[in-house]
């Protein structure tokens, strides 16, 4: 055996058995990063202005509100016995047949659980189902159809539960963390304490108290899910989870060491049999009669 092909069977070898350690060890941890993960779910969304849930009518009526004294288009619920009138951004067309010209801003959602990759197929009739309506908010003091789209770490989303027992839930507001981890609002809450001169608190996710009631949205949740049927389809692919199998939580490592072993264990087994195939050739270029 020559050199070359020496080399080149050690470097396997050795490449090999890096593999084979970093591929089993970085399966365990992906294994025990997907067993933290909350539940995923199946939702369902509707269009129409009349439908049912949990064996009670629901209707959605355009209308007008006021809020902060100037007027704003609204959308009126009415489930059952209990009615809210829900601000939203202005439809393209106002008393359209159906919710469709509100499908970036305003969706009324169903959704269940998925276990064993499998959920109860019946939307606003099964206990297991829960119901919402969903509205998104640009920021208040900005014109909702230019300033107010284009910020977008400003948005805010509210959420109503239709109970199953009747009734609807009072409201929640919610928002998308901005790429720094912080909740938008509460930064804009302590910026005005700064403004005005006033001791400023941390910040909730630095186990300061909360100062609005603005609630984080937390990856993978329902809510996380929920707010995407309501985001320009433009601005979906800006929501990405900033915790996955490679970098891993606090709960769960990430793939850590077993990544650049494995992926190098790979490189090794690519350049072993290169030298092995490059000592193949040289033997062969040897073996070769001489020409005159």
């Amino acid at each position: 055996m020559d050199r070359l092909t020496r080399m080149g069977v050690i470097a396997l070898g050795v490449s090999l058995a890096g593999a084979l350690v970093g591929t089993y060890f970085m399966a365990q941890r992906v294994q025990a990063f997907n067993q933290t993960l909350p539940d995923q779910y199946l939702f369902k969304a509707v269009s129409g202005r009349e439908i049912r849930a949990f064996d009670r009518p629901i209707t959605l009526q355009d209308t007008v509100t006021t809020v902060d004294g100037q007027e704003q288009a609204a959308v009126r619920l009415t489930y059952g016995d209990a009615a809210v009138t829900i601000p939203v951004i202005a439809p393209k067309v106002r008393d359209f047949k159906d919710l469709s010209t509100y499908e970036e801003s305003f969706r009324v959602l169903s959704f269940a659980p998925i276990k064993d990759g499998k959920a109860d197929i019946k939307p606003f009739e099964d206990d297991n189902w829960r119901a919402i309506v969903i509205a998104r908010e640009t920021r208040p003091g900005f014109d909702q159809d230019t300033w107010g789209e284009v910020r977008v770490k400003d948005w805010t989303w509210v959420i109503y539960e239709l109970l199953p027992q009747g009734g609807i839930s009072q409201p929640r507001t919610v928002q998308y963390r901005d790429r720094r981890g912080r909740t938008p609002a509460e930064v804009y809450a302590r910026d005005e304490l700064k403004k005005a001169g006033k001791q400023v608190p941390p910040l909730p996710e630095q186990g300061g108290p909360r100062l609005t009631p603005v609630e984080p949205i937390e990856e993978r949740s329902w809510e996380w899910q929920a707010a995407l049927f309501t985001v320009p389809k433009m601005q979906v692919s800006r929501y990405r989870f900033r915790s996955d199998a490679v970098a891993g939580t606090g709960d769960a490592e990430g793939m850590g060491w077993t990544l650049p072993l494995t992926g190098f264990s790979l490189m090794g087994m690519v350049a072993g049999c290169g030298l092995v195939m490059a000592g193949r050739a040289g033997r062969r270029r040897a073996a070769a009669p001489q020409a005159a």
